[in-house]
C-alpha cells in the first residue's frame, strides 16, 4: 500500500469527520472510537496487516456513516485533491516565470556589458 493512498485516505477521514461533527454527532462520536481503536491495534502490528486493517476501517466507517455521508465526504476529498493540484500548478508555473524573468536580465545586462566593451 502507497503512502500516497494512506495520506489521502488520512485526508478523507479528516473531511469526514468535520463533515459528521457538523451533521451527525453520535456518528462523529462513535466514528472517533472507531478510528482510535484502529490506530491502537494498527501500531502493533505489521506492514500487511496495516493493509487489511485500513480497509476494515474503510467498510466499517462507510457502514457507520451511511451512502449519503460518505460520498459527500468523497466529493469533497475531489474538490481538495483539485485545488491542490492546482496551487501546484500555480506555484511550478510561478517558479518558472521568476526563472525566465531572473535570466531575461541576467541576459540584459550581459549584453549591455558586451556592447559596453565593444564601444571602447
Amino acid at each position: 500500500m502507497s503512502i500516497q493512498y494512506k495520506n489521502r485516505f488520512l485526508k478523507f477521514i479528516q473531511i469526514l469527520m468535520k463533515i459528521l461533527k457538523e451533521e451527525n454527532q453520535h456518528a462523529y462520536r462513535l466514528a472517533k472510537i472507531l478510528i482510535r481503536r484502529s490506530a491502537e491495534t494498527n501500531d502493533a502490528q505489521d506492514e500487511s496487516t496495516s493493509k487489511s486493517q485500513l480497509k476494515n476501517l474503510q467498510g466499517q466507517s462507510r457502514q457507520l456513516v451511511g451512502e449519503t455521508l460518505w460520498h459527500k465526504a468523497v466529493q469533497y476529498l475531489h474538490v481538495y485533491l483539485v485545488r491542490k493540484r492546482n496551487t501546484l500548478f500555480m506555484r511550478l508555473v510561478h517558479i518558472n516565470a521568476v526563472h525566465r524573468q531572473k535570466n531575461v536580465e541576467e541576459e540584459r545586462a550581459r549584453r549591455k556589458k558586451y556592447n559596453e566593451m565593444k564601444m571602447r
